[in-house]
């Protein structure tokens, strides 16, 4: 599907968006369940409610990945480095490319009892 209500996944205000396509793509590929989140779903939201084309855009892309396992989550992280030349930052759920950050936010069955990651 390319299309969220009547704005093509091509129209919305993503940082390098042919980028952003190719990482739904892998994850998609990769069977890794994930989900937009952080300051980009919001700007999507209010886009696709305003039917606005040219909002504010953001230069980070947040996802939550549900994963059963860190060895998943990092497997995950490391496909991202090999097959779309991400680069890893200090900062441990962050990756790199260009101008485009891309944060990968764990959860699911790795999480520790009481919810913790």
């Amino acid at each position: 599907m390319n299309t969220i209500s009547a704005i093509s996944l091509n129209e919305l205000p993503v940082p390098d968006g042919p980028l952003f396509r190719a990482i739904l793509r892998h994850l998609r590929q990769e069977e890794v369940p994930f989900m937009l989140i952080g300051a980009l779903a919001a700007i999507i939201q209010v886009s696709i409610l305003n039917k606005k084309k040219n909002l504010r855009g953001t230069r980070d892309i947040d996802l939550a990945i549900c994963l059963d396992s860190w060895e998943g989550y990092e497997h995950t992280r490391q496909s991202l480095v090999k097959r779309l030349n991400f680069i890893r930052t200090r900062i441990s759920h962050r990756l790199v490319r260009g101008h485009t950050y891309l944060d990968l936010i764990p959860f699911g069955g790795l999480e520790r009892p009481g919810n913790y990651i």
